[in-house]
């Protein structure tokens, strides 16, 4: 037999570090979720402490991009990178091609408002505030109907009815937490009604009952409220930094990411022997106590296992990192030298790792550290130095994510219960994170 091409060779090395990363991953998330359904609301972190290290320009793209995500479960998340090119700024955007066209509509219609606003009557600025707002929650009725239905059934099931259950310094949050669940179908309003809870007197019984309880229930009471408040407070955000930005505002133009199909994508399996899968990520532990440990731990995160073994499990590129390879490939000049990809979305654990060891000098992002097992790369295209350089960060994420788990197994500090995703709590800050 003669010797195989560098090309097959090096297609037989992207097999073998697609199936270590994934194996993995798979060790990873179910520690993690096996620790989310053991820690205690009490590990929940607070979510106005977490560090955020973005600057007020990163904070405006991400709200850019959190204003076109219109849809729930990450289907329609957007990233968006900004060139300058000869006194022109492009807002390159990308999200799944379904929502394409209409986030890009959406990203020019805010933009178009705040340019208006600069320089503009109080009065014209608080009306570009309510039209930016009230336009993207019409657009985004689906997020609207899941957060709200989601509060409710908290609200209802889990909370005792204002009366004579509820002690008397509880009645004003009750009242308040009732009347908000009330507007059920009118998402403008229930998003108003959310947005200005964090000004009323309830809010501060609510801390409260969220920093005594041991259990999760006001801290979900807290991140629903704060989801559906988030367009209007994003409003108010994005309009009071629009003059900062006026320069960039001048002249701009929306161009569109190709969303690249994934070339062909490995379909993934969880082998019903986890044993096996422990041993493949960790062939060292063969014949020793932390086999079985590891086994009866990631046993336990039964909703996930049967999620994995129930669902048919392929990997698709997430934006932010669609975004990044494109601005790689085009050696694109982004605004202020400012290599920064905004997204809707803080970073999963793989689009951080990814950027992390990137050498694109890309600056980090929030991230909230939830594993996403079906994650890829947008395509591993040929043998060529920009795969080559993918395929090595691959190699890199694979060692981390074994390494992670070690640590997770080893020291139980490690392993924290998972923090929500997007936007969670309720800030009284126009422009500080609200999560």
């Amino acid at each position: 037999m003669g010797e195989q091409s560098p090309s097959a060779v090096f297609h037989q090395d992207v097999d073998a570090v697609h199936a270590d990363l994934y194996d993995g991953l798979f060790v990873h998330s179910l520690l993690q979720h096996e620790t989310n359904q053991q820690a205690s609301s009490a590990n929940y972190p607070s979510p106005n402490t977490s560090q955020d290290v973005r600057s007020t320009w990163h904070r405006f793209l991400d709200d850019l991009c959190f204003m076109c995500d219109s849809r729930c479960g990450g289907k329609s998340v957007v990233a968006l990178i900004t060139e300058q090119v000869q006194g022109e700024t492009i807002f390159w955007l990308t999200t799944d091609p379904v929502y394409q066209d209409s986030a890009a509509n959406h990203l020019d219609a805010i933009l178009r408002l705040l340019k208006e606003s600069i320089h503009a009557h109080q009065d014209c600025v608080r009306l570009s505030i309510e039209q930016i707002a009230q336009q993207s929650v019409e657009r985004s009725p689906q997020r609207v109907h899941h957060y709200g239905s989601r509060l409710r059934r908290i609200v209802q099931e889990q909370i005792p009815r204002a009366g004579s259950e509820v002690p008397l310094v509880d009645v004003a949050l009750h009242k308040e937490l009732d009347y908000i669940v009330s507007v059920r179908d009118l998402h403008q309003k229930l998003c108003d009604v959310s947005y200005h809870f964090r000004y009323q007197a309830g809010y501060a019984l609510l801390k409260q009952h969220i920093e005594a309880s041991s259990e999760d229930t006001w801290t979900r009471v807290r991140h629903f409220i704060g989801r559906l408040g988030h367009w209007n407070r994003t409003a108010v955000s994005l309009a009071r930094v629009a003059e900062s930005f006026a320069s960039v505002l001048q002249n701009y133009r929306i161009a569109s990411i190709p969303y690249p199909d994934s070339g062909e994508k490995p379909r993934l399996t969880l082998d019903e022997d986890l044993k096996e899968l422990v041993l493949r990520v960790f062939p060292n532990y063969r014949a020793t106590p932390l086999c079985d440990r590891l086994v009866t731990r990631i046993s336990r995160a039964e909703n996930l296992l049967n999620w994995f073994r129930s669902n048919r499990l392929v990997p698709r590129p997430h934006a932010e990192v669609v975004a990044m390879e494109f601005c790689c490939s085009q050696g694109m000049h982004l605004v202020s030298s400012d290599r920064y990809v905004a997204c809707s979305k803080p970073s999963c654990y793989c689009c951080s790792l990814y950027m992390s060891h990137h050498p694109g000098g890309f600056r980090p992002r929030p991230t909230h550290g939830n594993v996403w097992v079906l994650w890829c790369l947008p395509q591993l295209f040929h043998h060529d130095q920009s795969s080559t350089v993918n395929l090595g960060i691959l190699r890199r994420m694979a060692n981390d994510t074994r390494n992670f788990s070690k640590a997770s197994l080893t020291n139980s500090r490690t392993a924290s219960r998972r923090k929500f995703d997007s936007t969670t709590g309720i800030s009284t800050a126009a422009t500080g994170p609200d999560r």
